[in-house]
Order: C-alpha cells, then sequence, then structure tokens
C-alpha cells in the first residue's frame, strides 16, 4: 500500500477518433506523512477515499513507451478501469499522439 499526493492542473477534454482524453499532472509525490497532517496542512474541503488494486505493464511500440494499468477500484465500488498511458511533453504532441492510428 502506499499513498500518493497528486495535483491534477486543470482539465481540457477534446473529442478523438479513438476516445483519449487529456489530463494533466502537475505535480506528484509519496505521502510520507499521516492522513492527520495532510488534514490539517491542507485543510480540504472534502476527502475521497479510493481502495484500488493495480496491475501495471510497460509496452514500447514503435518506439513510443506506453503504460497500461489495470485497476480493480473497490471504495468506491466500481469495478475495473482500464488505462492505457503515454508520457506527452506539450498538447501538440498530445493530440499528434490521439489521432495516429496505432496500426
Amino acid at each position: 500500500m502506499r499513498g500518493r499526493l497528486t495535483l491534477i492542473g486543470p482539465s481540457r477534454e477534446d473529442d478523438f477518433a479513438y476516445n483519449v482524453l487529456l489530463s494533466r499532472i502537475r505535480y506528484f509525490a509519496p505521502a510520507t506523512n499521516s492522513l492527520r497532517f495532510y488534514r490539517e496542512y491542507f485543510k480540504p474541503n472534502n476527502e475521497t477515499l479510493i481502495d484500488k488494486d493495480r496491475l501495471r505493464w510497460l509496452v514500447r511500440y514503435k518506439d513510443e513507451d506506453f503504460f497500461i494499468n489495470l485497476d480493480r477500484v473497490d471504495t468506491p465500488a466500481l469495478g475495473y478501469y482500464l488505462e492505457i498511458k503515454s508520457r506527452t511533453w506539450s498538447r501538440l504532441d498530445a493530440e499528434d499522439k490521439a489521432t495516429t492510428p496505432l496500426n
């Protein structure tokens, strides 16, 4: 089990032929302090507990690295979630990857 802090930037979604969602994570780090510390330091308006089990693979295809995550989300009871991630360095890079077929 590991805790992680994630700061996600403003969402920007576009319509692509391959059902691609572009999201931006600005920062993530291991959560090494107690939950009480984070509650007192950040003073959140609300909290969302997520309990999941993840299988993860790294796949290289046409000189591009992809991460395939298969999550079983137990809390909230959402079932399985499949995520295919690729690192992008700019919006143009993300749009190019989203619109290029993988065949």
